[in-house]
This record gives structure tokens, sequence and C-alpha cells, in this order.
């Protein structure tokens, strides 16, 4: 677990099991507990209902709780103490002794949270079913599975009103993946249900449906936002869509092509996109930011990063001259440049290293850029003179390191620098 400068907090994982915790899924409870899934190798076991043998190996599929700060195990539960393997909706041909061993894989679970009466909503993918799982460790309710509605595979069951009466999850209805299916049955989809605890029913409140009718073998998600849009995931198809609680798309984003091979386990060999999580994240990395310069030709520039940094709107780029000049345009050829993130109020959050324009070294310089101003601040003397773009300048890398910024009608982005004896306006359009 990591903060929002990216240093690593605290490194939670199963205990007291044969293995380690699974990617798919860990989840963080109001009470400072985290919520893990393990799949846990488990021999002998006799694998003859299934169609193995009496001598074997399953992979069994465990919930874990532990308490981030002390490492105390506070729950683990176990799918083989409540479930036959029998009861599995895969096959052992598929599912059971693989090279490299592992286990017939009867339930899968990847996904897990925990209500405010303590108990537990867990997807299981082999089983086609969702369980509540109570604090004691019993079943309170399933729903899905051989006996009920028509969802399979599933991923990423939550509730998502506080009754706990509705339910999204993501139905990958099939172990194929493909794209333009004519009828709903043969698509992955987002599901919204409803479910009535006293008839013990589930009423399908919205399906959705991906632009271009796909199935996906594996993975997915959907998030519920704030307004009532529906995030969705589309596994082991390259995709992210968004749409309002009626169904309707608003966003599409695909990060690769979509797969229409009908290979299943394997899925695609390009993205594939598990969960997509739409959050207020604000990351303020302890590293500053990145310039690299382009010094070719007629074509010299520079480009600007700052991994993880989520407040940058703009970057300001400051000029230090090789000789004596004092006003540069942006199509002008610098010796040297700097640039500095800017947030959208127009407030330095870090500024890069210069770069070498000549040579597209970059240059070590002490000192930050702390200054913004309107460059209607400063007159035609302080141009001449020099002052106002940079206090202390000494006229090397390393003096000048201060720089002024601010912002005009149109989107216009002017900044202020200094050197040795000269000042440098730089307009960006």
């Amino acid at each position: 677990m990591y903060d929002a400068s990216y240093e690593l907090k605290y490194t939670v994982t199963s205990e007291g099991l044969h293995n380690l915790a699974d990617m798919h899924d860990f989840v963080t409870t109001p009470n400072g507990t985290a919520l893990l899934v393990t799949y846990e190798q488990v021999s002998p076991w006799d694998t003859t209902s299934v169609g193995g043998k009496p001598d074997d190996e399953i992979m069994d599929a465990v919930i874990q709780e532990r308490d981030i700060a002390t490492g105390d195990v506070l729950f683990t539960w176990r799918l083989s103490d409540h479930y036959a393997i029998n009861e599995t909706m895969v096959t052992y041909a598929d599912y059971g002794m693989r090279p490299g061993g592992g286990g017939f894989d009867f339930g899968h679970v990847n996904a897990v949270s925990k209500t405010a009466e303590g108990n537990y909503l867990a997807s299981f993918r082999h089983l086609c079913a969702i369980l509540l799982v109570g604090p004691d460790g019993n079943i309170l309710w399933s729903l899905g599975g051989r006996r009920a509605t028509d969802f399979c595979y599933q991923h990423d069951a939550r509730f998502v009103n506080p009754p706990r009466t509705e339910i999204t999850l993501f139905d990958n209805a099939h172990m194929s993946t493909a794209i333009n299916r004519t009828l709903d049955r043969d698509c992955s989809r987002g599901l919204h249900l409803r479910l009535d605890y006293e008839e013990m029913t589930a009423e399908v409140l919205r399906e959705y449906y991906h632009p271009s009718r796909v199935v996906a073998a594996a993975m997915g998600g959907v998030q519920t936002l704030g307004n009532g849009n529906k995030l969705i995931a589309w596994g082991f198809q390259p995709s992210i869509t968004e749409h309002t609680a009626e169904g309707r798309v608003v966003m599409s984003l695909q990060l690769g092509p979509l797969v229409n091979d009908g290979q299943g386990k394997g899925g695609g060999k390009g993205p594939q996109v598990y969960r997509a999580k739409k959050v207020k994240w604000v990351g303020r990395p302890g590293w500053g930011p990145s310039i690299a310069g382009y010094p070719r030709g007629s074509e010299r520039g520079v480009y600007l990063s700052w991994n993880g940094a989520t407040e940058v709107a703009g970057w300001a780029v400051r000029l230090v001259r090789a000789g004596f000049e004092t006003f540069a345009p942006l199509e002008a050829s610098p010796r040297y440049v700097r640039a500095a993130a800017v947030d959208k109020e127009g407030n330095i959050l870090g500024s890069t290293d210069a770069v070498d324009m000549d040579t597209g070294e970059v240059v070590r310089v002490n000192g930050t850029v702390t200054q913004v101003v309107d460059p209607g601040d400063v007159n035609e003397n302080d141009m001449a003179t020099g002052k106002g773009g940079a206090e202390g300048a000494e006229g090397d890398m390393e003096g000048a390191a201060t720089g002024r910024l601010g912002s005009k009608a149109g989107g216009e982005v002017w900044m202020v620098v200094a050197g040795l004896s000269f000042l440098v306006c730089l307009r960006i359009l």
C-alpha cells in the first residue's frame, strides 16, 4: 500500500496459508482492515467426482481479513468447507491438474467486500455464484450457481445501495472472446440486480452492453459512479465504457483492437482491462518533473512529464540564452530550456532541471522556480535591466533558478525569465 507521495506504507498478504495473496482482489475497509483472496493448493484430495484421481490436489478459494497496522488475522474462510467440488461449473479436463501443478480450480474467487453488518460478499467465477458469508463463516445466501439466474463466470460483484438490496456485477456469460454477437445471451454485459429477501428472488434492473456486442472470456468489472452512471471494464476485450443509468453509452475508450478469436482461457495477446475505476486521486510524488531535449534543427523542442503528479494542468518553459538577448519568441532557438509544472490556478508545483538544446544533455540546476507573474507587471525598464524575472540570478545554470509565470486571455501563457544581464519573455500559445 502506497501513500499520495508513492511511498510504501504497508505490505499486506495472507497469513497461515500455503500460498500468498492473489491479485484478483484487495479491498480496504473503514475499520483499517484489508480483505484478501488466496488460491491455496491443498492435497491430497479426492477428485474422482469430477473425473479426477483419488489422490489429487485442489486449488481452494480462501478469503482472509487482516488488520493493516498490526497484521492480525481477523477472519479466514475456505470454500471447500462449504461446497463440494462437483458443484463447480467448469470441467476437470479444463481446470484440473495442469503442467506445473496447481490443482483443480473448482471455485475461483475473484471479488470480496464487507458490509457494515460484518458480512462478506464474495464472487466465485467457477461456481457462477455470489455468496454472502456471515461473520461466523456460515453462508447466509447464494445467488446463481446451478440452481438459479442466467449469469455465469462473473466478476466484480458489489452492493450498490445502503440497504444492500441491489448488486452490480460483470457477467462474462461465456468462456470465449469475440465481437459482433447477434443475441444478447451471447454477449458479456454489465448487470444491475435488485434482490428481494422475502421472496428470495433477483430482478434485472438494467443490462449494459458494449457498442460492438462483445463477449469476454475473463476479467471485467462494473463501477457505479456518483451520478448513477456505470463505468465498465471489458476484460479480455481491451475497452472501457461509461453508460448512463438508462444504458446510453456516453464514453467509449479502446486500448487496443477488440478480440475476435473465439479463444477461451488464454484470451488475446494484446491489452486487457481487468477493472477500471474513476476516483478522485491526488498524487504528489516525492521526485520532480522530467525534461528531455529534442535538438534537431528547426524542430528543436522539449518533452516534459511528471510521472504520478495529478495536479499538473500545464507547463511554464524557461529559457536561458547562451548570448545576450532581451526578448525571445517561442520560435527562437534557446541554448538551455527549463520548465515548471503548474496547476490550474497557476501555482508552481515543481520544476525540472535544464536541458542543453545543442547536445540534449540534462544539466543539473540548484533551486526551484518559485514565482509567477503576469507579464503586464514587468515594464520595459525591468526588461532592459533584468529586474523582476529572477531574484539573485548569477548568469549560470545554478543561479538562473527562478522564473515568473502568468496567463493572458484566450488561454495564452507567458513566462518571464532572467539571465546575467537580460530578461527573456516567452509566449506559449
